[in-house]
């Protein structure tokens, strides 16, 4: 399916879709795209383009740009960034541990 109106080809990429050679068109995993695909893997690549610009404006990652071609930028993890995995890991132990009555809450609320 061939992107239009000035889609970006580095949103397309970072949705998983690929050009191959030769052709005009975007192809994900070797088959066709149908248009809803398309704007999926563009809606999903600026999600995380939004996300990641959200998480280096709170100073929790830095950006990392090199001057290549085409551009590649690299994310990592700050000082106050990883300050914030221990309490994350009580999180998850704790979600973990309450797997079975989150299910269970879900299951009454969707009754």
């Amino acid at each position: 399916m061939r992107l239009l109106g000035g889609v970006s080809e580095r949103y397309a990429q970072a949705g998983g879709l690929r050009r191959y050679p030769g052709q005009d068109q975007w192809d994900a995993d070797g088959g066709d795209c149908v248009m809803a695909e398309v704007i999926w893997a563009l809606l999903m690549a600026w999600m995380l383009t939004q996300t990641l610009r959200s998480l280096q404006r709170d100073g929790l990652v830095e950006r990392i740009v090199y001057p290549t071609t085409p551009p590649m930028v690299d994310y990592r993890l700050t000082g106050l960034g990883r300050s914030v995995l221990e309490p994350l890991a009580g999180l998850i132990v704790w979600a973990d541990k309450r797997h079975d009555d989150i299910r269970s809450a879900r299951e009454a609320f969707d009754r």
